[in-house]
């Protein structure tokens, strides 16, 4: 027996091994039928499975019968001596909230420091792995701005937005946890490898995987599940209309979690990023905007005298546009403003700020004001505004002020 834990707390991983290796790495069945018994030695002393409606494939009825530990001992040693650990369900320190969602995993495997995830909050960011500049910026800035404030920053390791926001967190003294969907002994992508280290040394990286698991389709948007659990709140930084980030927004909205997308260019690289928005995602504008209801959790406050920088450049519009009269000036607005949202509306006005506009969203927000009480333009839920059918505004009806 391998010294360092009870022997009946031993025991009951290796059993919790047995299980699970047993069904088989993203099993429909195994969440399902540990429940009926809700303890692993109950489970395991059992006789006779009643399984008529959980459809178990034949070869994982034979391995479930075969009541052998040796494997799953020899797997034990092997994890150990990696320096990966691992927690069941029944663990005390197992995660709570894990244990909310549905199919939680059954055990976590995990390399490097695991925190006390019930008692910080937790902020899943998300997204494309082709990002753009912009969405480059946009994740280092809101990452590294969470972070600070103390904030576990909980993503997928990805390339993409989801490796950026990670080594954010990283670079502004922050804790994040990487959730893999292979085998926690196998750093995928390759290309992240130095990143790997660094949350091994500075987070955490977690698995449901064992090492040595071999890994599926289906095994990426399982992990899903797992980041949106622990999360607190997901942000989406940009996505696209087939992306896995939308999988966990998903998960997140039915967990009653908040889930954010900041403002993005209106492109098919965005188009699942503006389908949250359009679907009641908070739009925000910068890091406090995500963390002003999360304040009186927070280890290291945001100071009163620093504002945040706001993720659009609001510049006073420069050049030729600056010289016109005010009244010139606010029919270029407001014309502006229609033709956006006649053609892309509704949506917000951080949207149409972000989307190529010389304008600010201050001017925008001023203009949708007047145009919705001309009735050029309506307020709808959410936030967002759309286009009255008709004209555009005649210059007669433009004061100056």
């Amino acid at each position: 027996m391998l010294k360092g834990l009870p022997d009946r707390e031993l025991d009951g991983r290796l059993k919790f091994l047995w299980f699970v290796c047993a069904c088989g790495p993203d099993s429909s069945f195994a969440y399902n039928l540990y429940s009926r018994y809700k303890d692993i030695y109950a489970l395991y002393e059992a006789d006779d499975y009643d399984t008529h409606e959980l459809n178990i494939p034949d070869d994982a009825m034979r391995r479930l019968f075969d009541k052998r530990l040796e494997d799953a001992f020899e797997l034990y040693k092997k994890t150990m001596a990696m320096d990966i650990r691992l927690y069941s369900i029944e663990d005390t320190l197992y995660p709570q909230k894990l244990k909310k969602i549905k199919d939680p995993p059954l055990l976590l495997f995990f390399k490097g420091r695991l925190p006390n995830f019930d008692k910080t909050l937790c902020a899943g960011m998300v997204g494309t792995r082709s990002m753009s500049d912009y969405g480059k910026k946009t994740a280092e800035y809101l990452a590294g701005g969470i972070a600070s404030c103390g904030v576990i920053v909980i993503s997928g390791l990805a390339k993409g937005i989801d490796g950026t926001c990670q080594r954010a967190a990283l670079n502004n003294g922050g804790v994040t946890v990487g959730v893999i969907g292979n085998s926690i002994d196998t750093i995928y992508p390759k290309e992240n490898a130095s990143l790997f280290n660094k949350v091994y040394k500075y987070g955490v990286v977690i698995s449901e995987y064992w090492p040595g698991c071999p890994t599926y389709k289906t095994s990426f948007p399982r992990r899903n599940r797992i980041i949106a659990g622990l999360s607190d709140f997901v942000v989406v930084v940009e996505a696209p209309d087939k992306s896995g980030a939308l999988i966990t927004a998903s998960l997140a909205k039915r967990q009653g979690k908040m889930v954010c997308v900041p403002p993005m260019p209106l492109t098919k690289e965005n188009a699942g990023t503006a389908a949250l928005a359009r679907g009641g995602a908070r739009m925000i504008m910068s890091v406090s905007d995500i963390l002003e209801e999360y304040e009186v959790l927070l280890p290291h406050s945001v100071p009163p005298d620093l504002p945040l920088p706001t993720l659009l450049t609001l510049e006073k519009p420069e050049g030729d546009e600056a010289q016109l009269p005010k009244r010139i000036k606010k029919e270029h607005i407001y014309n502006f403003l229609l033709d956006y949202l006649d053609e892309h509306g509704p949506v917000s006005l951080a949207q149409a700020a972000a989307d190529g506009s010389k304008y600010s969203l201050k001017e925008l927000m001023r203009a949708a004001t007047e145009l919705e009480l001309d009735g050029y333009a309506v307020r709808m839920p959410g936030g967002l505004y759309d286009a009255v059918p008709g004209d555009k505004v005649p210059a007669a009806t433009i004061k100056e002020n």
